[in-house]
């Protein structure tokens, strides 16, 4: 997951989001990939290989960092990760695969860069709460 461990502390407080907009037709080809691919088991492996890459990255930052180094360290790491991103995308589970989604798009919103989709902070504060539900029953710690 990217838990509160890579959220909150790793990101402090620089959250990930839900999908807003778009038609049916997008939502269904999306459902539609992810329960093909869903793979629980891999996406709580990376979650957990995610939660302690990030923390390792984001730990030199400190509580005083300006907003400028958050955007620049989160770009960094949306950019060294993406492949471990794009897969867990690819691997969430369709109970979560929204949201999964959601927070990646936020995730590179904040780092500066082209998201998938637009979000809102109140979106992403909304998707991170049902993905750590999620991941609290599901991934084993």
């Amino acid at each position: 997951m990217l838990r509160t461990s890579f959220t909150a502390a790793a990101l402090v407080a620089l959250l990930g989001i839900v999908a807003c907009g778009g038609d049916d037709n997008d939502k269904s080809a999306t459902s539609t990939v992810s329960a093909a691919s869903a793979d629980p088991a891999r996406y709580c492996a990376l979650t957990r290989q995610l939660d302690a890459e990030g923390e390792k990255f984001f730990a030199g930052l400190g509580r005083e960092a300006t907003e400028q180094q958050f955007e620049a360290a989160e770009r960094r790491f949306v950019e060294q990760s993406g492949a471990k991103l794009e897969e867990l995308r690819r691997v969430a589970p369709r109970q979560i695969a929204a949201d999964v989604e959601a927070l990646l798009a936020g995730m590179r919103q904040r780092a500066g860069l082209k998201p998938a989709i637009a979000v809102t902070e109140a979106q992403s504060g909304a998707a991170d709460k049902r993905i750590q539900a999620y991941e609290k029953r599901t991934c084993a710690t």
